[in-house]
């Protein structure tokens, strides 16, 4: 069986933790596979991720223009499982919400990428979500705040310069955090709406021992050594 897990949330939800460590247990298990974080350099899916390209890669955003054939194309092994981070919503639907698209289209995104994936692989999407959404946008802020000074400047710069941003009138610090609430609604949306074989786990970060078990129960893993 190939397999391919999807690791879907929002902002600072847990999603690169997430797919590190689902990818160090698999491999004490012994079995066949690979992980790609958001911003891999060899991410075989979905739009090249890099802190300078971020602006064209965002303005490059949209239902018609997203590269849905890299997922058409997509190569899996027999008994082997990828793992991949924030390519099927985050790094399509949200970076089209900030280009301008409608919500509709946002929406529609991700349901076209599972649509092409071929169809002797089968697809997981691991969903987060969480309880108190305005309380989490400022907590993952202060925290990356602390490790990284330069990084909250810089990503109030680029959502500003953003169509959506101009469009609703925000910019700074408040125009991200608006940006972060309205991708929350989407996403929301979203995890409802798409048709796949899923999993909604909400504050994942509360018990990742519990939350590592609940998404292998999910993906039922059967794989030959």
């Amino acid at each position: 069986m190939k397999k391919l897990v999807l690791i879907e949330g929002l902002f600072g939800s847990g999603k690169t933790t997430t797919t590190k460590k689902l990818y160090e247990s698999l491999k004490n298990r012994n079995l066949k596979v690979k992980s790609f974080v958001e911003a891999s350099k060899n991410n075989p899916v979905g739009l090249t991720m890099s802190i300078k390209e971020a602006d064209n890669t965002i303005k490059s955003t949209s239902y018609e223009s997203y590269p849905y054939e890299t997922w058409s194309n997509l190569s899996i092994n027999d008994s082997e499982c990828f793992i991949i981070e924030a390519r099927l919503i985050q790094n399509s639907s949200f970076w089209a919400m900030l280009n301008g698209e409608s919500t509709q289209n946002c929406i529609a995104i991700p349901q076209k990428i599972i649509n092409s994936i071929p169809d002797d692989i089968e697809v997981n999407v691991v969903l987060f979500k969480q309880s108190m959404i305005d309380e989490h946008i400022i907590k993952v802020i202060e925290e990356r705040k602390k490790e990284h000074p330069h990084w909250l400047p810089y990503i109030c710069d680029l959502f500003e310069n953003q169509k959506w941003s101009k469009i609703n009138n925000h910019s700074g610090y408040n125009g991200f955090i608006e940006a972060q609430l309205k991708w929350s609604d989407l996403f929301t949306e979203i995890s409802e709406k798409i048709e796949c074989n899923k999993i909604v786990i909400t504050d994942p970060d509360k018990d990742w021992e519990k939350t590592l078990k609940l998404i292998e129960n999910h993906i039922t893993l059967n794989f030959k050594n």
